[in-house]
């Protein structure tokens, strides 16, 4: 499976270049240092780490979070088109990693869902009714918790899906196949 991923280039330095794995470090990772009282990214990553051990087997030794890809940006299953949004407005020079895998190392997901859902600690609703009665039914909490929780498995289909997400456990140089650097002087290979 072909996928890409971005980083600041001295990260892609000190980590892919020097050691040959990548790997979240979740010392630096924004999202989930800066989580709010919540801690809902740090549930929803979670419980996504959960349904990867499931899927794809137990992470690696002090592996705690996924790696993230694109296997799909804008319904284009090919190179992330780097003037889009998703990639400009970076402080630092960024990398585009280009990379293959084996299927069975990664789980597919639709980003919209998983945003909307996990992240937002709500359910993803397929209809107006489902909906409705999410938000609007006098049905009690517990059935509507039970409700979220099974609907977040929709994330994981993804046939129609206009972003697909990836993520893995780590990345390894000996997959990487092309990077691109970015950002500071335009692009260039």
């Amino acid at each position: 499976m072909k996928l890409w991923t971005t980083m600041p280039e001295k990260v892609y330095r000190e980590t892919l270049l020097k050691t040959g794995t990548y790997t979240c470090d979740t010392d630096k990772c924004a999202m989930l240092l800066e989580d709010s009282a919540t801690k809902q990214f740090k549930n929803a990553y979670n419980w996504l780490i959960n349904v990867m051990e499931k899927r794809i087997g137990k992470a690696p030794n002090n592996v705690k979070y996924p790696v993230w890809a694109w296997y799909r940006l804008h319904g284009k299953e090919s190179r992330p088109d780097l003037r889009w949004i998703e990639f400009r407005g970076f402080p630092e020079t960024m990398v585009l990693i280009e990379f293959e895998v084996p299927d069975n190392k990664v789980v597919l997901s639709d980003e919209e869902k998983w945003t909307a859902a996990q992240l937002n600690n709500t359910a993803w609703c397929d209809t107006d009714e489902e909906l409705d009665w999410y938000y609007d039914s006098n049905d009690s909490w517990q059935k509507k918790e039970e409700f979220k929780k099974k609907s977040w498995y929709r994330i994981f289909d993804i046939k129609d899906s206009y972003c697909v997400q990836a993520t893995l456990w780590e990345l390894k140089m000996s997959d990487v196949t092309r990077v691109w650097t970015y950002n500071k002087d335009g692009c260039r290979k």
